[in-house]
C-alpha cells in the first residue's frame, strides 16, 4: 500500500481556506481517496500540513489493522 497526501495553503482567492487531499493506492488501484476544502481559516501552512498528515496517519493505521486482520501481508 503507498498512500499521498497533499495541501494546497490558503490559494481559494474568495475565502482563503485551504484545499487537502490524500490517495492510498494498492498496487496500481486507488482504494481511498479525499479531496475537500476546509471550513475554517489556517493561520500557517504549519498547521495545515500536520492537520493533513494526521489525518492521512489515521487511515494508514486503520488500512494496516484491518489489512493484519484479514491477513493480508
Amino acid at each position: 500500500m503507498c498512500a499521498y497526501c497533499d495541501v494546497d495553503w490558503a490559494s481559494n482567492m474568495d475565502d482563503h481556506k485551504s484545499m487537502l487531499g490524500y490517495v492510498f493506492l494498492l498496487g496500481n488501484v486507488a482504494i481511498n481517496w479525499n479531496s475537500k476544502n476546509r471550513t475554517f481559516i489556517a493561520m500557517s501552512s504549519i498547521k495545515v500540513e500536520c492537520t493533513e498528515t494526521s489525518q492521512t496517519t489515521r487511515q494508514a493505521m486503520w488500512f494496516s489493522s484491518l489489512f493484519r486482520s484479514i491477513g493480508v501481508p
